[in-house]
């Protein structure tokens, strides 16, 4: 299955998460551990298809997961408010993270 295919299943199961209320989904660990890996899988895949991206277009080296996506905005690939998402979002992929409730509702 290509990156951008488990992107989407990643994307769908989150989406599925947004039927639950913010307090259940803090008092249940199932709900919120699988949100959180569900959420740091989508983010691992949205960073390797900008580096697959940067590397096919020969844009410079990206030297952390941040660079990813002010390179492809640099290159006018992406918004600046995907930019600024992504780069915030490489930042919560860290697995001793917690990921707000209110980030997975939002997607």
């Amino acid at each position: 299955m290509t990156r951008l295919n488990k992107l989407k299943e990643y994307i769908h199961f989150l989406d599925s998460i947004k039927k639950y209320t913010e307090i259940e989904y803090v008092k249940d660990p199932f709900i919120y551990g699988s949100s959180e890996r569900f959420f740091h899988l989508a983010i691992e895949c949205a960073i390797d298809i900008g580096n697959h991206i940067i590397s096919d277009m020969r844009y410079r080296k990206p030297e952390t997961n941040r660079d990813v996506s002010e390179i492809l905005h640099e290159n006018e690939i992406i918004s600046l408010k995907l930019k600024e998402n992504l780069g915030n979002m490489a930042f919560l992929r860290y697995p001793f993270r917690r990921v707000p409730f209110s980030t997975i509702s939002a997607l």
